[in-house]
């Protein structure tokens, strides 16, 4: 099947539009190859990023510029939040705990992975909050690595004992 594009008055296998539901036939009144170089050509909007100190409406502190995550696409070039906020508001929404909530679970893990012992200055990361997907109850904080493990492992002991016995009887000795 082939299709006139309206900006090189070119005709050219549909395969060669990108495709649109809104339209009758269900492809872009351009090719690919026109409506590219038209985005490319094109600056992207970016706002720069304010180095005066901002109030976060959330908390009504004024903190510096380094307080608050970058947003392309605020006129200041920041999120509306601290990230102190935007934190607390992501665990009370997905865990059901607060910031203080964290930290204190945190400490008591003396700033370590529950599973592996790591650091979280060594992965130069946040500790993940594990929490079981059934109940929602939060289980304790884990590294990225291995709160993915976990995730893809199915939160399954059985998987997990097999593994470790897998690993011990192909072990290098």
């Amino acid at each position: 099947m082939t299709k006139l594009c309206t900006k090189c008055k070119e005709v050219k296998n549909v395969s060669e539009f990108h495709s649109n539901r809104s339209t009758k036939d269900g492809y872009h009144g351009w090719c690919k190859k026109c409506s590219n170089e038209i985005r490319r050509g094109q600056p992207k909007k970016q706002y720069p990023r304010s180095t005066e100190p901002k109030t976060c409406p959330t908390c009504s502190e004024t903190k510096s510029p380094g307080n608050f995550w970058r947003d392309k696409c605020k006129l200041d070039g920041l999120h509306t939040e601290c990230k102190e906020c935007a934190r607390d508001r992501l665990y009370q929404r997905n865990f059901g705990i607060s910031l203080s909530e964290y930290s204190t679970l945190l400490e008591s893990q003396m700033c370590v992975c529950a599973m592996c012992g790591k650091d979280e200055t060594e992965n130069n990361q946040r500790l993940c909050v594990d929490h079981c997907h059934e109940t929602g109850k939060v289980r304790g904080l884990l590294c990225n690595t291995c709160n993915t493990g976990l995730g893809l492992l199915q939160d399954n002991t059985q998987i997990l004992e097999n593994g470790i016995s897998y690993l011990r009887k192909h072990r290098k000795e």
